[in-house]
């Protein structure tokens, strides 16, 4: 992406936007949310993950709690791992507009696809114009070595065509926190290695795969659609039982998933605007390097990434939403947990 993501540059979110991303990263087939009734077990843990180990400090930036910095080196691996998740879907989801991000593992355990280098990427995603994009997530406590992302670099590129097409975007995040903030490291490796392989991925699987923990094994099919929002939309929803949070579902997502509709035919948009995805930009310029001298294809991807940074994917194209209570008010969340109100 060259000079559009050569610089530094910050990403504004809310408590919301990560929270849902906690809630919608894609997770292995044997997570605890398959257990029906017991599923909000893992909504709660999963929200708990971000309530206990993130705050705000008083610039907004997102530091490590107290209850973080206090865990071991064991324990501080493992939340990394997941927060590390976290931002990889927040990135790919509001920086490159790609809401549907699903583990790679969840789809492929019934292909025994053999990849290059005996190593895959975490995560295979979806944009609302059928542009695909391959994620590996590093989640580091403190740095984030060249070593760590050479290697996810590599996973990214050994996948060469998913459902028949060349990946917009191959990108390996890495997060870790650094003196300022929580920071994130993007390389986006262009190509694929020579032994890499082709992905026979089905798209509509893909979504049922995506939403099946958020509409089946949440019970989200039993509950009552409602209007929502200025717009009155309806939607179905359950409340994260102790944590101040709700989980919102676009009711003719919950339908369709469950009349077995095609969930491509309300999700997936045409292919019109070259304008509203940013990996349709990327694909046209790999397509037609020539492109790159013109004078606005690189400036509509400056424009592209510069607006996604500070938009909000509370109410983005997988039709997902968290609302969250007083309890993650900012200046609550500016205080460590065992300071906080309930």
């Amino acid at each position: 992406m060259g000079d559009a993501l050569g610089q530094p540059s910050e990403i504004d979110f809310t408590w919301n936007e990560l929270c849902k991303c906690a809630i919608t990263v894609g997770r292995h087939r044997d997570d605890v949310l398959k257990y029906g009734p017991f599923s909000s077990f893992e909504l709660v843990w999963r929200l708990s993950m971000v309530f206990a180990n993130l705050r705000e400090d008083p610039t907004g930036s997102l530091v490590p709690t107290d209850a973080f910095t206090n865990l071991d080196r064991t324990e501080k691996g493992a939340v990394s791992f997941f927060l590390g998740n976290c931002f990889t879907k927040l990135v790919l989801e509001k920086l490159f507009g790609v809401p549907w991000l699903l583990h790679f593992d969840v789809y492929r355990y019934s292909l025994n696809a053999v990849l290059a280098f005996n190593r895959r990427p975490d995560f295979v995603g979806l944009d609302a114009r059928h542009q695909w994009a391959v994620a590996e997530a590093k989640g580091h406590s403190w740095g984030m070595d060249r070593h760590t992302m050479e290697g996810a670099k590599r996973q990214t590129r050994s996948l060469r065509r998913i459902d028949g097409q060349y990946p917009a975007l191959r990108t390996a995040v890495g997060v870790w926190f650094s003196g300022t903030g929580t920071t994130a490291k993007i390389w986006d490796p262009h190509g694929y290695d020579d032994d890499a392989q082709d992905f026979p991925i089905d798209m509509d699987r893909f979504l049922r795969l995506y939403y099946e923990p958020l509409i089946v094994h949440t019970e989200l099919l039993q509950t009552q659609a409602r209007p929502q929002g200025q717009t009155g939309k309806l939607r179905r929803s359950i409340e994260v039982q102790a944590f101040d949070a709700q989980l919102f579902v676009d009711d003719d997502i919950v339908t369709s998933y469950a009349r077995e509709v095609p969930l491509g035919q309300i999700l997936i948009a045409a292919k019109t605007n070259v304008q509203d995805s940013i990996l349709e930009v990327m694909a046209f310029l790999d397509e037609a390097p020539d492109a790159r001298a013109t004078a606005d294809t690189p400036d509509k991807l400056h424009l592209l990434v510069d607006k996604n940074r500070f938009s909000d994917i509370g109410e983005a194209a997988d039709g997902v939403t968290v609302a969250l209570g007083p309890a993650w008010r900012a200046e609550n969340m500016r205080r460590n947990p065992a300071d906080r109100s309930g």
